[in-house]
């Protein structure tokens, strides 16, 4: 049949426009086209169970149900992911929990296999299970206003002591049991962390000062407990952000003078030897928040003035030479930028970063102000300043599996090769892989 449909806008002042279309709707046709699957995308290859998760992403272009098998390589089945139901073109983020009020600034956020941990200005860490946010719990360590960083089973904390006495502390944590950690092992440190990042191999931590004395300090964490061999003093501007990716090291310097900020990129592929910048872009402003594209090759920041906000992409792929590579820019744009998948969330947008150099806006999303944020099994933690809000990543036209290198008895699965299968079953059963 026929029908009209009718668009109705109303301004600020009240006066009010309307719009009106006629659609023809056929008689039904039998849906005899198979689902597409697209966008396959798998990393890192290679993984390391326990330090890492492998991640299997795609999209489809109907709705369907799809499953993701992964086999060995005799070709017996080692884990399977099914009843993963993808609408394209659906965005969805929706609030699903609040941590209790915890008390002062929240210095950074870690999420692992599914907990989120973070460290308050009192001194005590928190955690939560993202599956389920009244799971929830605290430890006390005694050291305020300091970042989170975990390795594996390990979890990390530099900083000030919170009972004044103007100590500094590195404390070792063991989460092998998310739901109840427990401290391991507590050193006295000149400087406290104002940001920490561990290389990708897991056996080395980098900690960021930027209070004149060391700027950089790394640590290693392959013996009986963590161990300082090399510390740097290449710059002594503030720290802003750090973050290790293959063997590259980004770290984000303000100029502690007006507004301006330095990305530095340093190649720690011998994380021992003298840290000497081997790249480096100014930024248009002291980032709030940043991130970086699962692969590597793009970091993203914010800027914002007169109410118009801009991300920015800097293409690190050649480390010598960074380039500002591309910018959207949109009203009211604000926040920082959390990456999950392939969506940038930037306050309460979500843009789709498919292609890093081409954003594109795909609907308002959740948090208003991120200071804080870490990504976990689909779901998202950010915190601002206040108590952290937890928030459902419902898959956006893709979805992704995250393999942690157990089999579907929990048991780690030997070294080797490994293949993956999807398939995608849309509503009149016609099925792709």
């Amino acid at each position: 049949g026929s029908y009209t449909y009718t668009v109705t806008a109303v301004d600020m002042a009240g006066n009010a426009s309307q719009a009106a279309g006629t659609v023809q709707v056929a008689s039904p046709v039998a849906d005899v086209t198979f689902p597409t699957i697209s966008g396959l995308l798998d990393y890192p290859d290679p993984f390391t169970p326990q330090l890492q998760e492998h991640l299997i992403e795609y999209r489809v272009d109907e709705p369907a149900n799809t499953s993701v098998e992964i086999r060995d390589a005799g070709s017996q089945l080692v884990r399977s992911y099914p009843g993963r139901f993808v609408q394209p073109d659906l965005v969805q983020m929706t609030e699903v929990g609040t941590l209790a009020e915890n008390s002062g600034y929240i210095a950074g956020i870690r999420a692992r296999g599914g907990y989120a941990y973070f460290n308050d200005s009192v001194g005590w860490l928190h955690f939560v299970d993202l599956k389920n946010p009244s799971a929830q719990g605290s430890l006390e360590l005694g050291i305020s206003d300091s970042p989170v960083e975990i390795v594996g089973s390990r979890l990390f904390v530099i900083g000030q002591k919170s009972n004044g006495d103007g100590g500094k502390e590195f404390v070792e944590v063991d989460i092998s049991t998310p739901s109840e950690p427990v401290e391991k092992h507590r050193i006295a440190v000149g400087v406290e962390a104002l940001g920490m990042a561990a290389s990708s191999d897991g056996r080395y931590l980098f900690a960021a000062h930027g209070d004149g004395a060391a700027d950089l300090s790394i640590y290693n964490l392959t013996g009986p407990e963590p161990f300082l061999v090399a510390q740097s003093t290449e710059t002594t501007s503030y720290f802003r952000s750090i973050q290790v990716v293959g063997n590259i090291l980004y770290v984000v310097y303000d100029d502690q003078v007006c507004c301006g900020a330095t990305l530095r990129l340093f190649d720690v592929s011998v994380p021992t030897a003298p840290l000497v910048s081997i790249g480096e872009i100014a930024l248009v402003i002291r980032p709030e928040r940043v991130d970086m594209s699962p692969d590597g090759r793009f970091f993203y920041y914010t800027s914002y003035d007169n109410g118009i906000g801009t991300v920015h992409v800097i293409d690190v792929s050649a480390p010598t030479a960074p380039v500002q590579a591309a910018a959207f820019t949109r009203e009211g744009l604000a926040g920082g930028v959390v990456v999950h998948g392939r969506f940038l969330y930037v306050g309460d947008d979500v843009l789709d970063a498919q292609n890093p150099l081409a954003l594109a806006y795909v609907g308002p999303g959740g948090p208003s102000t991120i200071h804080s944020a870490a990504a976990s099994e689909n779901r998202l933690i950010t915190g601002g300043g206040g108590a952290p809000v937890i928030f459902d990543l419902s898959p956006a036209g893709s979805d992704r599996v995250a393999w942690d290198g157990k089999d579907g008895g929990g048991a780690l699965a030997p070294p080797g090769s490994y293949t993956y299968t999807v398939t995608a079953v849309d509503m009149a059963g016609n099925a792709s892989q």
